[in-house]
């Protein structure tokens, strides 16, 4: 509407109206059509304006009195309406008194003796009376622009800072997504104040969800940029969508150099055999009993796992009696450790089919017997949520209890005798 300069996110609606504006339209309870066509803005918006007197640069007090401190005085004094006053032989535009010297502002100053715009000297005021200024050179470093209605401001972020949210933005709207200003300008004003020079060192702490889910898009981006499968197979954290699916592996919880690559070498074998979008949680649960194995070898071996020549038979026995004991204490279900061990086992053997025990790969002199046999893995459990009762032996369709009850004789029909 006339007047307004806020920014519409109402996309759906055709009147394409502010959220401001639509609520004082709501009030009015009449058609939006007369709405825009008799009423003016005249509530407040934010905004910076300079004095309505030609190339004048210094700020004018308000909309209502759109004039510098000088010029406003003067035509306070002549009581000439703005639009005569504006076109009054003698009234030129003045110097300006310089901008800002908060470094995110590029506002004048409306007084030639203070270093600050307006809005500056006073928030400096409040603040300090608050307790909230140690030193102001600091402050005028840190301390956030004037809210401009449209508008981010990136001054006096570093280069860098810079670029990776200039470049994510662009990311994120290409995918469609759309980011609206009042969203991203907290979160830049957030690094402005921790003074960090790239997106990756802001401290979430005090952010809202949608910040965090801004900082987490920026920084995914960032490490899509030029990312391959190669390269991203020596991560820690693997980004799944430079393999063409989504989410990530996870394998830096495998303490274990060698045990982490051959986990590595599994994984990139295995990811191109699933299908569906959260195929990865399939090779995840791999990578995890790989984890927890590894997290045998750290408790057992003095050595905590770090040759693989010096592993042996015992090591998979220490694991398998691992995880029975968590079983008893309640940490594990039978069912998942049912899951976990066979797992582990298919894992094993899918290592050595791919020829990683060959000279040079990971798993290079690990011996023959660390294997899992086919009585290591345990009864599979009845029912996950039963904990260890009752069990199912491998390959029965019935409880172990039901196949020692002596059998009842039949007559020829269908009914006991």
């Amino acid at each position: 509407m006339e007047g307004c300069r806020k920014t519409s996110f109402k996309f759906a609606m055709a009147h394409g109206l502010c959220d401001t504006c639509d609520y004082h339209w709501q009030a009015a309870g009449v058609p939006v059509e007369e709405f825009l066509a008799t009423v003016r803005r005249t509530w407040r918006y934010v905004g910076k304006d300079a004095c309505c007197v030609r190339d004048c640069p210094r700020p004018c007090k308000s909309a209502k009195e759109p004039f510098c401190y000088a010029h406003l005085h003067q035509q306070r004094v002549s009581g000439l309406s703005i639009q005569d006053f504006v076109r009054r032989p003698g009234v030129v535009a003045l110097p300006s008194f310089g901008i800002c010297q908060v470094l995110a502002c590029d506002r004048e100053k409306d007084y030639e003796r203070t270093p600050y715009c307006m809005a500056h000297r006073n928030r400096l005021s409040v603040e300090t009376r608050s307790g909230h200024v140690d030193d102001e050179e600091t402050w005028r470093r840190t301390t956030s622009p004037v809210t401009i209605t449209g508008e981010i401001n990136l001054r006096g972020l570093p280069e860098l800072l810079v670029t990776e949210i200039i470049f994510g933005l662009q990311e994120r709207t290409r995918s469609g997504a759309k980011t609206k200003d009042h969203s991203l300008r907290p979160l830049c004003d957030t690094a402005r104040r921790q003074q960090v020079e790239s997106i990756t060192e802001i401290d979430l702490a005090g952010l809202t969800r949608l910040q965090c889910q801004l900082v987490a898009t920026f920084t995914n981006s960032i490490n899509r940029l030029g990312a391959t499968p190669e390269s991203e197979r020596l991560k820690d954290v693997w980004d799944l969508v430079v393999f063409g699916m989504g989410g990530h592996l996870r394998f830096s919880d495998i303490s274990q150099p060698w045990l982490r690559e051959a986990a590595k070498a599994w994984a990139v074998e295995e990811l191109p055999q699933r299908r569906g979008k959260r195929a990865h949680t399939t090779v995840q649960s791999g990578i995890k009993s790989l984890e927890k194995f590894s997290e045998s070898l750290r408790l057992q071996r003095d050595d905590r796992g770090t040759d693989p020549r010096r592993l042996g038979r015992s090591d998979i026995v220490a694991f398998l009696h691992r995880q029975a004991f968590l079983q008893q204490e309640g940490e594990l279900s039978a069912d998942g450790r049912y899951k976990r061990i066979t797992k582990f086992r298919q894992v094993l053997r899918r290592m050595r089919s791919l020829g990683l025990t060959g000279p040079g790969r990971p798993l290079d002199g690990l011996p023959g017997d660390v294997v899992l046999r086919e009585e290591d893995i345990p009864d599979e459990a009845e029912d996950s949520e039963a904990g260890p009762y009752p069990r199912r032996s491998c390959g029965s369709s019935a409880p172990s209890w039901t196949r020692s009850m002596p059998s009842r004789p039949r007559t020829s029909g269908s009914q006991w005798n």
